[in-house]
């Protein structure tokens, strides 16, 4: 279009692109953590580990499992895959994100599409874990003796809240900020 003065004149055009190396991030890194992550549980306390005979005390091996699983969601977060995303890896985050109106609607629906893609493609290699893995259900979370459904619903519901709880509070207070990915 020729402008009065005789330049030319460009349009800008606004092109939304897809964010292909978010998404990309959140479905790699959380199949990722289920494939380690479960891997560790599976190792842990499935029968004829040797892990079992070399940490008797089930207590031990929880709070063993619990920081190498953290341990891996910390380094998958830390990693240029979780700075590319923000590291969500739960759909649960995505949401409190979206709720605080910091994810639009369109990319919370992404992330969780792409968090649940990647569970079942991080859940695929549990089955190479073959008899070890079948014996502790590869590693879903399962009421323990004495305690039924409902306790472990609880429990789960105060883990995530715990989770949620501490990022957004290292998120808010500036001198933390640096300890969160």
């Amino acid at each position: 279009m020729m402008a009065a003065s005789g330049q030319l004149k460009t349009m800008k055009v606004h092109v939304r692109s897809f964010p292909w190396k978010p998404f990309g991030a959140e479905l790699i890194g959380t199949s990722l953590l289920i494939a380690v992550g479960l891997s560790i549980v599976i190792l842990d306390f499935g029968q004829g580990s040797s892990v079992v005979q070399l940490i008797p005390s089930a207590a031990w091996r929880r709070v063993v499992t619990g920081f190498f699983f953290g341990t891996t969601g910390a380094m998958i977060a830390l990693s240029p895959l979780g700075k590319q995303s923000g590291a969500h890896l739960n759909p649960v985050v995505t949401f409190g994100f979206w709720l605080t109106g910091r994810l639009r609607s369109h990319h919370a629906l992404g992330y969780v599409a792409c968090q649940l893609a990647g569970a079942a493609l991080g859940a695929a290699p549990l089955l190479g874990w073959g008899r070890m893995g079948r014996s502790v259900l590869y590693g879903a979370t399962v009421p323990g003796p004495g305690f039924g459904p409902t306790w472990a619903l609880a429990g789960e519901a105060a883990a995530t809240f715990a989770l949620i709880f501490g990022l957004f509070f290292f998120l808010r207070h500036r001198s933390l900020r640096n300890f969160a990915p």
